[in-house]
């Protein structure tokens, strides 16, 4: 029998040996390997899920934003768009020419400010600008309707402006011929001519007053009164109107003691302003009705109601517009200045909405102070 060469022997068990060093050392690099493998993994879904989230909060902040944004590539075709830009041009664009869609829904363009006017009446600015990571652009579409109409209104109130000094000089200086016309005019026979030429010069004096009224805008004095001493003050005033046009008048004062803040004599001459609008739209036995209330803490209420034809829908919106007018022979100042008056009163009017005739409400803060210690004249309080 062949005994085992006994280096042999020593070589294999080292062979060994080593081998499972080896694979002890593989066993732990493939766990590490295992393990980062995992790391790398469970990075890469955090990246994708924060990729997620900012592409999510990216597109909601393009949705979000008042304009429209539009992205082109290299052809011009619409690839990406927000809800703004599909608002602004009415429908699905992605996969559209950009040169389609201009043509389609761009009418005009404004030389002065490079607005461009789209279908719907709007005007819009549009900025193109290259994407610098690929080819294409980027459209911001910002509209600008608003702007524009803010504009025009700005530069129609600088005309405003100007024109209100123009009139109240040239009122300050007819007020005196006039004065003296309306003096000659009362001894001028016969009777029915004196009346009609008399009438015609104090619409004239109206007119002019109406001028000077919403050319001043503004009250000089302040003091507290009695809504029930404004109301006593409009029945004297009307009593003439009314007989002379055979209408009927009726005031309803439910204010208690309320007292607001301003000029009687100028709020009385707004309400006059109302009821002489009724009267000059009314049929032949107009009714005209005045109520006054609270309406609510520290507010008043005077309502000015008739049964006339009404006023129509197309004009709601600018009756109390300067100069606006329906009538031929009007100046477009009566209601402009009753709302100049009640705003200078810290008040406000509307048009309310009625089956027949026309009813405007104006609502009046309280008196600041309405402690009362005595009275000069009837209905005229004095500040503590």
């Amino acid at each position: 029998m062949v005994q085992p060469d006994p280096a042999k022997l020593n070589r294999l068990a080292d062979a060994f040996s080593t081998f499972n060093a080896l694979s002890v050392q593989l066993e732990g690099a493939y766990r590490d390997l295992e393990r980062r493998v995992a790391e790398l993994t469970e990075a890469l879904v955090a990246s994708r899920s924060e990729r997620m989230v900012l592409a999510e909060r990216l597109e909601q902040l393009l949705d979000a934003l008042p304009g429209g944004v539009l992205v082109l590539d290299a052809a011009g075709t619409v690839i990406e768009c927000n809800r703004g830009a599909e608002q602004l041009f009415g429908g699905p664009l992605a996969g559209r020419a950009w040169s389609d869609l201009r043509a389609e829904y761009v009418l005009g363009q404004d030389g002065a400010s490079g607005e461009v006017r789209l279908r719907g009446d709007r005007w819009v600015y549009i900025t193109q600008r290259p994407l610098v990571a690929e080819s294409g652009s980027i459209l911001l579409v910002q509209d600008h309707t608003e702007m524009r109409r803010l504009r025009r209104l700005h530069a129609r109130q600088e005309r405003l402006s100007a024109m209100g000094e123009m009139m109240a000089r040239l009122a300050h200086q007819l007020r005196t011929p006039l004065s003296a016309a309306l003096l000659y005019a009362s001894q001028v026979a016969p009777s029915e001519l004196r009346a009609r030429l008399c009438d015609r010069l104090h619409k004239l004096e109206r007119m002019i007053g109406d001028m000077l009224a919403f050319a001043n805008g503004e009250l000089r004095e302040v003091q507290p009164f009695r809504l029930s001493t404004l109301l006593e003050c409009l029945q004297r005033r009307v009593e003439p109107l009314v007989a002379h046009a055979g209408a009927r008048f009726e005031i309803r004062d439910h204010s208690g003691d309320g007292l607001i803040d301003g000029q009687c004599e100028v709020l009385c001459d707004a309400l006059v302003n109302l009821v002489t609008n009724s009267l000059e739209h009314a049929g032949p036995t107009p009714w005209i009705r005045v109520e006054a209330r609270r309406a609510g803490p520290e507010r008043f209420e005077l309502r000015v109601v008739d049964d006339g034809p009404g006023i129509p829908p197309a004009v709601r919106e600018r009756i109390f517009e300067p100069f606006f007018t329906t009538r031929a022979g009007g100046t477009g100042l009566g209601l402009a200045v009753v709302a100049a008056c009640v705003q200078a009163h810290g008040g406000e009017i509307d048009l309310l909405e009625g089956d027949g005739g026309a009813c405007f409400r104006i609502r009046l803060p309280e008196a600041a102070d309405t402690c009362v210690l005595a009275s000069g004249q009837a209905g005229e309080p004095t500040r503590e």
